[in-house]
This record gives C-alpha cells, structure tokens and sequence, in this order.
C-alpha cells in the first residue's frame, strides 16, 4: 500500500496517519474503516478546520488470484497486477491506470520530504507490530503452513447490509416480533404466526386511518427488525430504544407471550414504546407502556372469530393511537388527538379492561394540552372544564396502575394549573391570587408521583416530572412568601430542582430534555424578575432562548418576558426590539391576539412622554 497526500501535509501529520492506518488493520478493521479511524486520529489532534485530514488517499494494488495448494508463496507474488486502485471511500486523483514504459514511474514525483514521513511512518509501525510480526512468523512455522493456507485462502466477510430507515416518513412504527414462551410449550411458528397476523391487521388500520390525513407513516415488521426479547420491561424497553435509533422509528411494538398451563392459552401482552426525541413536546406520553391486558388465545392454535376479533380491535386502537400521537405532534391538533384516543379507548375490549390506564393517560394529556390551548385565549372556563376531564381520566389510570407515578404526575399538573385559574380574577387574565386548596393537592400528587414504584425511565419524561414539581414549588414560593429577596429565592427547593433538570440536559446531549430545560430557564428567569433582579432575570431568557429544542410559541413567551423586564430598566429600545422580535414570531404563527398585544406595546413605548 502506498499513502499519498492530495494536499500539502507536515510530516508528523502524515506520520500519525499512516501509523493509525495500519494499527487499525493491524486491529481487524477492513480498509475502508481502518481510513476513517486515521482521519479521526488527524481530527483529534488539528481538528476539523484543518483541511489535512482530508488529504491523504491510500492506493491500494489490485487483489491477487487466490493461491493454489501449497505454492502459494512463490505464485502470489507472480501474479500481482501492478494497476493501483483506490480504497472504496477515499477520492482517486486522476486515473489509476498503470504508467505506460516510457511514463516516469510515479514515485519519482513524490518529493523527498514525503519519503523522509514515510520512512519514519514505517519506523513507527515496525515498532508497534514486532508483536504481529512475531506471531505471523509462529504460523509460518512447517507445522503450521498447511493451516496457514487454509486461513489465507478464506473470503472476507460480507460487508453488512444497510438498515432500512424509516426517517423519510412523517411517522414511523416497527412491529417486532414478541418474546416467545418459556419451556417450548407452544410451536414458534405457531407463536409467531399470531403476531404476523397482528402485524398486517395494524399495518392495514394503520394505512386506512392515515390516509385522510394525508400523513406519510412507514411501518416495517418482524421479518425487517427480528424479535425483543427480555425477562423484564426495563431490558424489553432498551431493545425497543436501540431498534428506534437503528431504524429512526418513532414507536416501536413488542411484547410478551406465556402459555397458562390451566386454560390451555397462549396469552399475548402487546407493550409499546415511543421515542421521547420525536415526541419533545408531549413527553408525558413517550417511553414504554403495556398496552391493554393480554389477549387470550385458545391453543391448539385456531382461526376462531373471537381470537380474529380481539386481535382486529387491538390492532385498530393502537392504529389510532399513533394516529393521535402524529397530531400532537406534527400538527399540535390536540382536539383531532383527541378524537383518535377517545375512538381507540371506545373499540370492544378496552371498556372494564386490565391496562386501560394507557388509554385514560393519553386522553388525560392531551384533555390538558387544550386547558393550556383555552388559557392562551384567556378562557377561564374552557380551562376548568379540560382540567375536570383530565383530572376524571387521571384518576382512572391511576385506579388501574396505583403504583404507576406517571398518573400522579398529571394530576399534580392539573392541579396546579387549577390553582392559577380557579380563582375568579384569572377569568381577564390579571392573575392576582392562587387557589391554595389546589395547589395543596398539586404538592400532595407529586408526592405520590415521587414515591410511586414504577417510575419512567426516560430522562426526558423524569425532567417533566422535575419540572412539573418546581413549577409547583415556585407558585407555593410566590403565594405565601412576604420577604420575596434574591437570597431567599436560590434558597428554595424548586431552584435546586431547576438545576437538576439543566444538567440533564448535558449542554445539547440529551436533546429530549431540551423544552423542559428552557422551560426551567424560563421559570428561573421569572423568579428574579419577581424579586426585581431584571439584569440576572435577561441572563435567564437569554439561555432559554440558546436552547435548540425551544418551542416557536415559549420563544415568542421569552421575547415578550424580556421586553417587560427592559420597561422595568427603562430600557426602551431594547423593550422595543424584543417585543418586535416576539411580534415576528406571532406573525410567523398566524395568532392574531398576540400579534394586537404586541404592535400594542411597540405603539406605546414610542408614544411620546406626556407633559
């Protein structure tokens, strides 16, 4: 192999390349990915702005005709072609055809520098392979030839077959196959068969329920993605994790099947699991979920119209559960959300049903996601009433899973929206006082949540939890302290709790994390303003708006909370700019309310001072 560069490179550049290159093959990697482990050597040490890692291409001669019975080391080295080709991911500068005999031979163009980093590259991998060398001249031993050429004469292994990906579509689901019974009391085949049968049902309601939506939803199935197997939901849910990452799925179904000894059935028990990164918005809903109770199915195995019914209906709710999940999340459509998980919630089966806490949970959600959408608008009744039905469905899951925390998580989010709204003076949006009876409940719930024993395991859905618990600590700061000072404002427990939740965030890492962090920024920023600290309050809504994953809608709410604190500095221009700053984004949203509030308060700021 010869190793060349493109560009001009130092020759401890080069020499690290090469040293690289061949340690990695020296490790098993093939060619190709023993190259990319150089670059990244060269990356580390100038970084990507250095255009030397680009540089060198490694050529590479034509492969050899395999060797025959024991001459092979005096016939290899006859029938070695003496074209060059270039390694498959490296560019080729210009042809890589031999030289003709009255062509220069083409290392006479190489300059003597790049001889010199040659050499030392060679003195440097001679150095670190004297191990190799060792144990290749060990099997070159007469007792080991013959072994030898058995092992020379093998093909590589295939290069891996890509992955189908589901990130070209607006939605993506994976149906995997189920963990089959223990002890080989059912056929496989037999097993599989039922959830291949569940597979095309879902695939079909799946398509028929999109279709009007005009979504693009791809699914792929257990033959593409094999099968999640594990004893228990923790090591089920990160199988589930690592397929949606493998193939940018944004649900992934699996689940369990068992064989009860005393009625003869196969019991299959489906569970899901959604992505917290495509679902940022509604993390309350994301992570794993068991989903319904276990479908009985008579064995031997049948085509009975009670098992095809049950399956069918199955099937048809989880169609439009993820029907309602893709309208909350690409169209923020929460009413439509709703319809879809009411319409699966009303299927046969789900009515007095083990595992119906899915259901209520979804519906609980979504009922609050439009009390927020009625507080916009300044609708104090329309709040209320969404807050009644998400408390009723809260309740329910929380009947169905009583160790399940997040149930108590949504109450304490209810409840601590009925605070603001209950008492009478919010209905015109000037909020003078709190519901302390709500707020009490708020506290007492995330409590619960807290000491419930299944808790999520996402850290996404975790932070919510944290910050569903500061902003209650927050509100219960803000009602019942007189002396409101900065000293005892970092004293509180709920900013501990928003520090938490800003390291979870990990600077970007964890990208699911990243609404609810701007949302502690957000809560921290209105503390210091509440204090009177705007300075500190603006470093605040500045990093909240440094958040990637901030929300158009909560960007327009940070513009806004900074153009009041710039008042309060008697800083007008800059109210100015941040209020026109949050008025673009509510042109950009269509909200016209918002859009009068704000040409309103740039009105105002350049009305001349009065005498």
């Amino acid at each position: 192999a010869v190793v060349v560069p493109r560009f001009p490179m130092e020759a401890d550049a080069l020499n690290l390349f090469s040293a690289e290159l061949y340690l990695a093959m020296a490790d098993g990697y093939a060619v190709d990915h023993a190259v990319v482990e150089a670059r990244r050597a060269l990356i580390r040490e100038a970084g990507e702005q250095s255009a030397g890692w680009a540089s060198p291409v490694l050529f590479l001669r034509e492969p050899a005709a395999q060797a025959q019975g024991a001459e092979v080391a005096g016939a290899a080295a006859a029938a070695l072609s003496p074209a060059r080709t270039p390694a498959g991911i490296v560019a080729q500068p210009g042809g890589t055809s031999a030289p003709a005999e009255t062509q220069e031979h083409w290392w006479s163009a190489i300059p003597i520098e790049l001889w010199i980093a040659l050499l030392g590259a060679a003195t440097t991998i001679l150095v670190a392979l004297i191990p190799i060398l060792a144990d290749v001249a060990k099997r070159d031993a007469p007792e080991s030839r013959a072994a030898a050429v058995v092992t020379e004469t093998t093909t590589a292994p295939p290069t891996p077959t890509a992955l189908p990906s589901l990130a070209a579509y607006d939605v993506g689901a994976i149906v995997a196959g189920f963990q089959l019974p223990e002890g080989g009391a059912v056929d496989p085949a037999d097993a599989d068969l039922q959830i291949e049968r569940f597979y095309l049902q879902f695939q079909s309601e799946l398509e028929e329920s999109m279709r009007p939506l005009r979504f693009r939803a791809g699914l792929l199935g257990p033959a593409e993605v094999g099968r999640i197997e594990g004893k228990t939901p923790d090591e089920r849910e990160q199988q589930a994790a690592r397929l949606a990452r493998d193939y940018a799925a944004d649900l992934v179904v699996y689940g369990v099947m068992t064989y009860d000894d005393l009625t003869n059935q196969l019991r299959i028990q489906p569970e899901y699991y959604v992505v917290p990164e495509s679902f940022g918005d509604a993390l309350e809903m994301t992570g794993a979920f068991r989903f319904g109770s276990p479908i009985g199915v008579s064995m031997p195995i049948n085509r009975g119209l009670g098992v095809e019914r049950e399956l069918s209906a199955r099937a048809a709710s989880l169609a439009q559960v993820m029907v309602g999940l893709s309208l909350f999340l690409l169209e923020h459509d929460y009413q439509g959300a709703l319809t879809a998980f009411e319409a699966a919630a009303a299927l046969p089966g789900w009515e007095k049903m083990e595992g119906r806490e899915v259901v209520d949970l979804l519906i609980g959600n979504t009922q609050l996601a439009l009390a927020v959408e009625a507080a916009a608008a300044c609708d104090r009744e329309g709040v209320l009433a969404r807050l009644d039905e998400a408390l009723l469905h809260f309740d329910s899951a929380g009947q169905q899973a009583p160790s399940y925390a997040r149930a108590y998580a949504g109450k304490a989010s209810a409840h601590y929206l009925a605070s603001v709204w209950a008492p009478e003076d919010s209905a015109n949006c000037q909020f003078e006082s709190v519901d302390l009876a709500s707020l009490q409940l708020a506290k007492e719930d995330i409590a619960a949540a807290q000491q419930a024993s299944e808790q999520p395991k996402e850290i996404g859905v975790r932070s919510r939890m944290l910050l569903t618990e500061a902003q209650i600590g927050f509100m219960d700061w803000w009602s019942t302290t007189a002396d409101q000072t900065l000293e005892l404002l970092k004293q509180q427990p709920f900013w501990a709790t928003t520090e938490k939740i800003i390291a979870n965030y990990e600077n970007g890492d964890n990208v699911s994390v990243g609404q609810v962090a701007s949302d502690a920024r957000l809560l921290r920023g209105q503390g210091l303003f509440a204090v009177g600290d705007c300075w500190s309050a603006q470093d605040e809504f500045d990093a909240a708006l440094a958040i990637a994953e901030t929300a158009p809608e909560r960007r327009m709410e940070v513009w806004s909370l900074k153009g009041d604190c710039f008042v309060e500095l008697q800083q007008t221009s800059a109210a100015s700019d941040a209020y026109n700053q949050a008025l673009q984004i509510a042109r950009q949203l269509g909200s016209a309310d918002d859009i009068a509030y704000f040409e309103a308060a740039r009105r105002q700021l350049s009305a001349p001072a009065a005498p």
